[in-house]
C-alpha cells in the first residue's frame, strides 16, 4: 500500500495540533517589547504597564512606568509591534488616562513627586512620528502624598467630571472639574471613617441602583507581611446630595479582614458586585449584589488557586471578557500575584493562567502595577501584559490572544460636554429582540497608584464578548441626566459609538484611515433620546425615585464637608434590563448566527470594523484539513495508476 507524502502527514498533524493549542501566546520578543526592556538597566524599576493610544492614531500604544522617573513610551504599528516613541512625554507613572479637556486626544494623569499627581495634556498631531504631552500647570498638580488612589466621577452631578484622591491625612479630597480639563483643589472633603487615608483605595459605583455614586473604601498599608494588615473596608452610601453615610455591615460586608479590589457585574444580572480578598488568602471572594445594595458572599466562587497575598489592599480587579464567550472574566493583581480568572457563569470563576499558555502568575506590584490588557493587534480580542519576574530584575511579558475566535462588540458611550467619557453611565446589552440581559456595566474609572482598571483610547471604550451571536440590542443610560439611548440590531465584530445627543456611528480599524474614527453626526436608526426611547416602563431602573427622595436624610453624620456650593441634581433612572437568568456556562447561549455560529471574526454584519486579520476559527482549520486530505487522496489515486 502506498503512503501519503510524509510532509503532508506532518502538515496535517501540525494543523490539528494548532487547533488544540489555541491559547495565549508569549510574543514578548517578536513584538519588540523585550528589546524595549533590554534597552534599560537590569534593575530598571518598571512600576506600571498601560495600553493607551499615545499618538492619536487609533491603536493602543504602550507606556512602561518607572518609579524613578525613567519611563518609556512605545508606539504600536497597528499590528502589535512596538518601538520606542520620540517627542515629549512625562517619565513617571500613569494613574489615569482620559480625554479630560475633551479635545479628542487622551490625556494622562501621572505621579508627581512620591504619591502626588499631575495631568499632562495630549497635543499630538495625527500621523506625527513624535509625541507631544504638555504639563497642565499648577492648577492640575497635587504635591506630596495626595493621589495614591484616584477616581474620576461626577460626584456633584453637575455633568462635569470630578477628580477624587486618596490623601495623607484624615480626608479624601474631591476636586470639582470645569469640564475643560481643570480641577479645583479640595472642593469637598470626605472624612476617612478610620485612620489615615494615605494608603486607602477608593472606588465609586452605584451599589443600590438609585442613580447616585456610593463610595467603597479599603486600606491596608505597607505593614510588614505577617502583621495585622488583613484588609479593612468601609462603604459610604450616597443620598444623592453628596451626603455619605457609612453602612458597611448593614449591607452585608465585614469591616475587617476583607479588602475590596474591584467592582463589576460578575454574574451579569444587572447590578454591581464586589471582588476581593479575605484575610489576604486565595482564592478570591465574590460578594453578589441583590440589586438593592445588599451583599452576600458566593460560596466557592473561585476555584483552582491557593496560597495568599503578602498585602491585602494592593492591586485592582477588572471585569471583562477575554475569550469572547459572553461570560464575564476577571483580571486581578496584588503583591506579588496576577490571576486570570475565567468565568463559568453565575459569578463563578476558575484560575486560568496555566491553562491559557502559562501566563505568569507573578506581578511586580510594589506600587500597584501588575497587568495591562487591550486589543493591541486590532483583531477583536483582548491581549494581556504582565510581569515575568519581580524585584530587583523586573521583567515583563506580552501575551497575544490566540484563543478560538468568537464574536464581540466594543461600545464607546459619548456623553455631553463636560463628561464626554460618560463616566458612571450604564451600558446594557440584550439578546436581540428581547429584554434578556447579556451584559451590564457601569462605566467606572479608577486607579490605584500605577494600576489602571481599563485600556485607554482617545474615546472611552468597553469590550464585550458575544459568543456566537450575530446581533444584539444595546442601551446606554447616561449619567447624570438619565437619558437612555437604544440601538437595536447592532451587528457583532464592530466598535460602535453611542452618543447622549443621539449621534453615533462605527469606528474604522486603525489602518483604514487617519485617526481611526468615523462617526455619523445624525441620530442612528433605531435609537432615540430620553424617556421616549424606552419601550415600556420596565426599562427604567427598578430603583428609580423622584427627585424628592434624593434629599431624604439617611441618618448619621454626612461625612462630607463642602468647600463649594452643592450642585446636586435630581436622581434619574435609566433602563434596568435585569430580565433573564444569568447562570450561563459556555457560549451556547441562544441566538445562533445565521451561518451556524462560525467564529470567523470578519464575516458578521458585512462590517470589517476593528475586525481580525488572523483567522483562527474552526471553519478555517477544517478547510485547511480538507484541502490536505484532498491532496493525500489525490496522491493515492496517482500512485494506483
Amino acid at each position: 500500500m502506498k503512503r501519503a507524502p510524509i510532509a503532508l502527514v506532518f502538515l496535517v498533524a501540525a494543523t490539528c495540533a494548532n487547533a488544540q493549542a489555541q491559547t495565549y501566546t508569549n510574543v514578548t520578543a517578536e513584538s519588540g517589547v523585550q528589546a524595549l526592556r533590554d534597552s534599560k538597566p537590569a534593575d530598571w524599576w518598571v512600576s506600571g504597564l498601560t495600553f493607551v493610544d499615545l499618538d492619536h492614531d487609533g491603536d493602543l500604544d504602550l507606556f512602561l512606568s518607572d518609579h524613578g522617573g525613567a519611563a518609556l513610551a512605545a508606539i504600536n504599528d497597528g499590528k502589535g509591534k512596538f518601538s520606542a516613541a520620540g517627542g515629549t512625554y512625562p517619565k513617571s507613572e500613569i494613574h489615569n488616562c482620559l480625554d479630560v479637556d475633551e479635545d479628542g486626544k487622551v490625556d494622562m494623569d501621572l505621579t508627581y513627586t512620591d504619591g502626588g499627581a499631575k495631568w499632562w495634556m495630549n497635543k499630538a498631531t495625527v500621523g506625527s512620528a513624535t509625541l507631544q504631552f504638555v504639563d497642565s500647570g499648577t492648577v492640575n498638580t497635587r504635591d506630596g502624598n495626595q493621589s495614591r488612589s484616584e477616581a474620576l466621577v461626577d460626584f456633584n452631578r453637575d455633568g462635569k467630571l470630578d477628580w477624587v484622591r486618596s490623601c495623607q491625612g484624615q480626608n479624601f479630597k474631591v476636586d470639582f472639574g470645569d469640564g475643560k480639563g481643570k480641577f479645583s483643589a479640595d472642593s469637598v472633603l470626605i472624612s476617612q471613617p478610620q485612620g489615615n487615608a494615605l494608603d486607602a483605595g477608593v472606588i465609586f459605583a452605584d451599589l443600590d441602583g438609585d442613580a447616585d455614586e456610593d463610595l467603597i473604601i479599603n486600606w491596608g498599608g505597607y505593614s510588614v507581611p505577617g502583621g495585622d494588615d488583613y484588609g479593612r473596608v468601609r462603604v459610604l452610601m450616597n443620598d444623592g446630595k453628596m451626603n455619605l453615610v457609612e453602612k458597611t455591615t448593614e449591607i452585608g460586608l465585614k469591616t475587617d479582614h476583607l479588602a475590596i479590589l474591584g467592582a463589576g457585574d460578575v454574574d451579569q444580572d444587572g447590578d454591581v458586585d464586589l471582588i476581593g480578598l479575605e484575610d489576604r488568602k486565595f482564592p478570591e471572594v465574590i460578594y453578589l449584589n441583590d440589586g438593592r445594595g445588599s451583599f452576600s458572599a458566593l460560596p466557592s466562587a473561585v476555584t483552582g488557586v491557593s496560597g495568599s497575598s503578602q498585602y491585602a489592599m494592593w492591586g485592582l480587579a477588572t471585569v471583562t471578557d477575554l475569550d469572547n464567550d459572553g461570560i464575564a472574566d476577571i483580571l486581578i493583581d496584588g503583591r506579588f500575584f496576577f490571576h486570570v480568572l475565567r468565568g463559568t457563569g453565575g459569578g463563578h470563576f476558575v484560575f486560568q493562567n496555566d491553562a491559557w499558555g502559562g501566563i505568569t502568575r507573578t506581578a511586580e506590584a510594589s506600587v500597584d502595577g501588575g497587568f495591562a490588557f487591550g486589543d493591541i493587534d486590532s483583531d477583536g480580542d483582548l491581549d494581556l501584559m504582565g510581569f515575568s519576574s519581580t524585584n530587583p530584575n523586573r521583567q515583563i511579558a506580552l501575551y497575544r490572544n490566540d484563543l478560538p475566535a468568537q464574536r464581540w462588540l466594543n461600545i464607546r458611550p459619548v456623553g455631553l460636554s463636560g463628561n464626554k467619557a460618560a463616566a458612571n453611565s450604564k451600558i446594557r446589552i440584550y439578546e436581540a429582540g428581547t429584554d434578556r440581559l447579556l451584559w451590564f456595566e457601569e462605566v467606572l474609572i479608577y486607579s490605584k497608584q500605577a494600576q489602571q482598571n481599563y485600556y485607554a483610547f482617545d474615546a472611552l471604550e468597553r469590550h464585550y464578548g458575544l459568543g456566537n451571536r450575530a446581533t444584539v440590542d444595546v442601551t446606554v443610560t447616561f449619567y447624570p441626566s438619565g437619558t437612555v439611548v437604544r440601538k437595536n440590531g447592532v451587528p457583532s465584530n464592530i466598535t460602535i459609538v453611542i452618543g447622549e445627543d443621539g449621534t453615533g456611528g462605527t469606528v474604522e480599524p486603525p489602518d483604514a484611515g487617519s485617526g481611526g474614527s468615523s462617526q455619523d453626526a445624525s441620530p442612528q436608526d433605531g435609537s432615540s433620546r430620553g424617556d421616549s426611547s424606552q419601550r415600556d416602563s420596565s426599562q427604567r431602573d427598578s430603583s428609580q425615585r423622584d427627585s424628592a427622595q434624593g434629599g431624604a436624610s439617611q441618618g448619621g453624620s454626612s461625612g462630607a464637608s463642602q468647600g463649594g456650593s452643592n450642585q446636586g441634581g435630581s436622581s434619574q433612572g435609566g433602563a434596568s434590563g435585569q430580565g433573564g437568568a444569568s447562570g450561563r456556562s459556555g457560549s451556547d447561549q441562544g441566538g445562533s448566527a445565521p451561518d451556524g455560529g462560525t467564529s470567523d471574526t470578519r464575516d458578521a454584519g458585512g462590517c470589517a470594523c476593528r475586525a481580525g486579520t488572523r483567522d483562527r476559527g474552526p471553519r478555517s482549520i477544517a478547510f485547511v484539513s480538507a484541502l490536505l486530505m484532498g491532496g493525500i487522496l489525490a496522491h493515492r489515486r496517482r500512485q494506483r495508476r
